[in-house]
């Protein structure tokens, strides 16, 4: 995803990954865990593709904490002006122990809490059905 973004002119790109990942080229710095950027940087765009879902549930080594997803989007609000977000969505919420949450009815709307919905679409596939977000 990330040359997909250089390509779409982005002048740096960021990821944050729980797994070891080298990728050596001058516009992308790897960070690994969730050590977001602190909360004096601002970031035009971040991109959370299937990965808040993870967050606290012990899957990438990341400690067990059951608002981990809650708190990184109370943190992506301070850095990010626009995220764009893909999560699983469903009629329900479930916790799929310890790969993913599935957000439903009580808990997406405490994941959006403080942001505002530019737009969002649905994104289905075999194996889950997604909802692709843009906030601000």
């Amino acid at each position: 995803m990330y040359l997909r973004l250089l390509e779409l002119a982005a002048q740096h790109v960021l990821t944050v990954e729980y797994n070891d990942l080298t990728i050596e080229h001058d516009k992308v710095t790897v960070v690994k865990g969730n050590r977001f950027p602190d909360e004096n940087s601002r970031l035009a765009v971040v991109v959370a593709a299937d990965a808040l879902q993870h967050d606290g549930l012990g899957r990438y080594t990341d400690p067990v904490c059951p608002d981990a997803d809650l708190h990184a989007m109370d943190h992506l609000r301070k850095v990010a002006e626009l995220l764009v977000l893909s999560i699983p969505t469903g009629p329900r919420d479930q916790v799929v122990w310890n790969a993913h949450r599935i957000y439903g009815p009580q808990r997406l709307p405490l994941l959006l809490a403080g942001w505002q919905v530019l737009d969002s679409r649905p994104w289905k596939s075999r194996a889950l059905d997604r909802t692709v977000f843009v906030l601000r």
